[in-house]
């Protein structure tokens, strides 16, 4: 914190602890990404790279983003501003691809995860993935005739990420019964459901290491492993 002649706080940031911090929220914005690529099944994120990763504060407002997708990270706000005003909770996430709701064409699947400190929500990460297939009349989606959203594809209102919400919209998509056992089979599941999110190796270690400004829940980290093959 800077501080007056007198040596009162004044509670700004000086020059250095600013740069450390923009520099620790773009490590984590690019690890989300990182590991979103890693952990993905799909051909179109993994070689592709067609995924974006950011973090918000507690407004909606956007901090930081990954060198990704500009289309992605340029309608993400309004994605985030769609589910600002839900109830929030630990380890509940959200998704979304409707384009009245800040998505773009709907294979590319926004997951949003609140993050909290102290019990207090302070911010978002999400991220935003292009995937293979999600219905509609043609294979690979938004054929060039469609005169409806529903022919592009499953439309996906902001939800919270479950199970019972996975298995609904994989149903609507092509072969739901290998996307499904993708889900199952990989080291970590399509969506980050309501369970426990999973965490990264040493996630705790280096959250802790950060300034109390920029400590983010594991879940936050975490988050970017939410989407696989769908």
């Amino acid at each position: 914190m800077s501080e007056r002649g007198n040596g009162v706080a004044t509670g700004a940031l000086d020059p250095i602890e600013l740069r450390v911090l923009i520099g620790a929220l773009r490590a984590a914005c690019e690890e989300m990404g990182a590991v979103l690529i890693r952990s993905a099944h799909s051909a179109n994120i993994k070689e592709r790279r067609d995924a974006s990763t950011a973090l918000f504060n507690a407004d909606g407002e956007m901090v930081m983003q990954a060198e990704h997708i500009p289309v992605h990270l340029g309608s993400m706000p309004a994605a985030v501003s769609a589910v600002l005003a839900r109830a929030h909770a630990p380890g509940v996430s959200w998704m979304l691809n409707d384009p009245f709701a800040g998505g773009t064409h709907l294979p590319d699947i926004t997951v949003i995860t609140p993050v909290f400190a102290d019990g207090s929500l302070i911010g978002f990460a999400a991220s935003r993935a292009h995937h293979a297939d999600v219905g509609g009349s043609r294979p690979g989606s938004m054929p060039a005739d469609s005169r409806s959203l529903s022919e592009e594809g499953v439309v996906i209102h902001p939800r919270v990420v479950s199970e019972e919400a996975i298995e609904e919209i994989v149903a609507q998509m092509r072969q739901p019964a290998e996307r499904m056992r993708m889900q199952s089979s990989g080291s970590s599941p399509a969506m980050t459901s309501g369970r426990k999110p999973p965490t990264l190796p040493n996630a705790s270690a280096r959250i802790s290491a950060f300034p109390p400004q920029l400590r983010i829940s594991p879940g936050g980290f975490s988050h970017s492993i939410s989407h696989s093959m769908l």
